[in-house]
């Protein structure tokens, strides 16, 4: 059985005008039917904020995933990169399956880093 959701970044270092694209692919391929809450958090060093309204308060989609769906690269976050002040690397977005109510992460989870500058 694979389940489970991967996130794929469009670079690990974005600069003013570099394309920024989040893609999130869910799947559950062999495995029985299963309702899951999807989780996807912006971490910056110990603050998180919740896709898809992107707040600090907990947030999530709830899935029901038949055997052999697959979400292929769902488009999170797609925006051409702003000029900013400074640079940062160590960002994190976090992506997982979660047990309604139970809270225990079903099949693969993912992590991907980024960071930012001039």
């Amino acid at each position: 059985m694979a389940l489970g959701v991967d996130l794929e970044l469009s670079a690990e270092y974005f600069r003013s005008g570099t394309h920024f694209l989040l893609t999130a692919t869910v799947y559950n391929i062999g495995g029985p039917d299963v309702t899951v809450e999807q989780y996807i958090i912006l971490d910056v060093f110990g603050q998180y904020w919740f896709w898809p309204m992107w707040r600090e308060s907990v947030g999530n989609i709830i899935r029901t995933l038949e055997t052999g769906d697959y979400y292929e690269h769902e488009i999170i976050l797609d925006f051409i990169w702003p000029d900013v002040d400074g640079s940062i690397e160590g960002i994190r977005f976090w992506a997982a399956l979660l047990d309604p109510g139970l809270l225990q992460i079903l099949g693969d989870y993912d992590m991907v880093t980024f960071g930012y500058g001039p």
